[in-house]
């Protein structure tokens, strides 16, 4: 009877260190069961989320301005200039890693002026993979190229053309103003001074006789890229001094 009892009292102390143990590992296979399934869940969630990616990628693919002599188009739908710039700064802050191409096309009858105008607005949101591949050569507009336009004599004889040539503007001389106006223009392919405009003013009557004097210049020797002639932009400033 003795031997009964201990063996009772052994198998119950076995029992109860069992039971907690069992639970334990009860748990822990539960535990495990919930990371396989999660992994196993896993490449279908990086399926979902590539995907979403690369439909972004695809709806920023294939933006397209046409430049039309009658407006400029986004996809077929025409725009204002103000539509235009704000379409534009959209596209600027939700591309992903550059990853679209702008393409830029034109009609022959759009203008150098117009296309410049389009051009600069993508340059001023700086916004680089732009195709320019179905733009006309004519109506490229190029800041730096690999031989700049040259006026005839050098930068020293336009200098003195223009000194020679500008009027100080009568109520700017009766008050003393003196100034300095910068000139933006275009010398087209053909050496033509083009689409002057002014970059800095000083005082309307010097703006305007700025404009004047720089709409006057004579034919440059174009500017060329690749050894063929472009229209590239300069600027110049012309200056009011009494001294």
């Amino acid at each position: 009877m003795m031997n009964k009892q201990k063996t009772s009292k052994a198998w119950r102390w076995k029992v109860a260190t069992f039971l907690p143990l069992l639970a334990l590992l009860l748990m822990a296979f539960g535990n495990r069961s919930e990371k396989v399934s999660t992994k196993e869940n896993a490449p279908e969630k990086v399926v979902e989320s590539s995907q979403a990616v690369l439909e972004t990628q695809s709806l920023q693919s294939g933006l397209l301005i046409e430049i039309r002599k009658d407006g400029n188009y986004i996809d077929n739908k025409l725009c204002t200039v103000e539509e235009l710039k704000r379409q534009v700064e959209v596209w600027n802050k939700s591309r992903v890693n550059n990853s679209y191409q702008l393409k830029v096309k034109s009609e022959k009858e759009a203008s150098l002026a117009q296309v410049n105008q389009v051009l600069q607005i993508l340059r001023n949101a700086q916004i680089k993979n732009i195709d320019q591949s179905e733009l006309n050569p004519d109506q490229i507009v190029y800041y730096i190229v690999e031989v700049m336009p040259e006026f005839p004599g050098g930068e020293k004889a336009l200098r003195q053309w223009i000194n020679d040539h500008v009027q100080y503007p009568i109520e700017a001389k009766t008050k003393s103003v003196e100034g300095k106006v910068f000139v933006n223009f275009i010398i087209d392919a053909q050496g033509k001074v083009i689409n002057p405009k002014i970059a800095r003013s000083a005082n309307p009557a010097m703006d305007a006789e700025a404009l004047r004097i720089i709409s006057q210049l004579p034919d440059w020797t174009p500017g060329k890229q690749k050894g063929v002639p472009v229209n590239v932009s300069y600027t110049q400033p012309v200056y009011f001094s009494l001294k």
